[in-house]
């Protein structure tokens, strides 16, 4: 569920091992140090030719702390302060013949939301309701400079719940979740030829969706990075995001404040989730939270916004 835009959020957990980040594609990688102005971090995963396997769930779980340490570097508890840089996730998989295809994934590193995605064509898109922040941020990045048109097309939707649920024809209670379901996910992406009309439009939705779960929630919420462990290390299917991942993920903004308020020394009222209970103490929080929004102030989370 989309917030305000954060200026800082607060890693709960140690974090895990870091590799440098370099240019050649390996099976995954994880950066060391948050992303600054005019910089580009680059993070990847690169999906096997075999499937799902425990290398390949251990390797997301690499690739899940790579997008952390980029927002927040390695080992550190607070992110920039500064709403700058760009991370850029590079992932791989193969189709059903074999070849493989990368589809790039932009995000804030700020707050990890998710603003568009390059085709391997190299042509990027762009939500409609981001205000045109990912060109910009694009043509801005000078270290390393984007190998990609940053002559963005916008989408023809937006990057809200309302809008993604609407323009794929199903929420986050159906959503399909295997291993499967991400490689065909990855491969639409990287091959869309016009995400904004017919068939393709729909199934660029249903893609965003799922990766949206896979990067960005997986990388604040312990539940969900382990739905997609799952689907990595088997060839399990899961119909719909459990239901109470879906209410962790819209109470982000008063679990991120309790804890807030609670290490400072202040009162709080320890927040209420449905179908979890009340969560009350550090000690709890930390079981569900991983990665905290740090800034409440003008958070706005409901059903029917996401957590890009």
């Amino acid at each position: 569920m989309r917030k305000s835009r954060l200026a800082r959020s607060l890693i709960l957990s140690g974090a895990g091992l870091a590799l440098a980040v370099t240019g050649t594609l390996t099976t995954a990688g994880t950066a060391q140090a948050r992303t600054e102005w005019r910089h580009m971090s680059h993070v990847y995963i690169n999906l096997a030719d075999d499937g799902a396997s425990d290398h390949q769930r251990d390797d997301y779980s690499t690739f899940v702390q790579s997008l952390r340490n980029a927002a927040a570097g390695y080992n550190t508890q607070e992110t920039q302060l500064e709403n700058v840089g760009l991370i850029q996730a590079s992932l791989t998989a193969p189709d059903d013949r074999g070849a493989r295809h990368q589809v790039r994934i932009w995000i804030n590193p700020s707050n990890l939301y998710v603003w568009g995605f390059s085709t391997e064509r190299g042509t990027t898109y762009q939500f409609n309701d981001i205000n045109g922040a990912l060109a910009g941020r694009l043509r801005e990045t000078t270290d390393p400079r984007p190998d990609v048109d940053t002559n963005v097309q916008t989408l023809n939707f937006g990057s809200n719940y309302n809008s993604l649920t609407g323009t794929a024809g199903r929420g986050r209670e159906a959503m399909t979740i295997s291993y499967n379901d991400i490689r065909a996910s990855l491969v639409q992406l990287a091959t869309v030829n016009n995400p904004n009309s017919g068939n393709e439009r729909q199934n660029t939705a249903r893609s965003l969706s799922l990766v949206i779960q896979m990067l960005s929630e997986a990388a604040r919420f312990n539940d969900v990075e382990g739905t997609f462990r799952t689907a990595m290390g088997t060839w399990e299917f899961q119909y719909g995001l459990p239901h109470q991942q879906q209410e962790l993920e819209n109470s982000w903004d008063s679990l991120s404040e309790y804890y807030h308020r609670v290490s400072a020394g202040q009162n709080a009222t320890a927040p209420f989730i449905p179908s979890i209970g009340t969560v009350n103490g550090l000690d709890q929080v930390r079981r569900y939270l991983r990665l905290a929004l740090g800034s409440t102030s003008m958070a706005n989370g409901k059903w029917e916004h996401d957590e890009l």
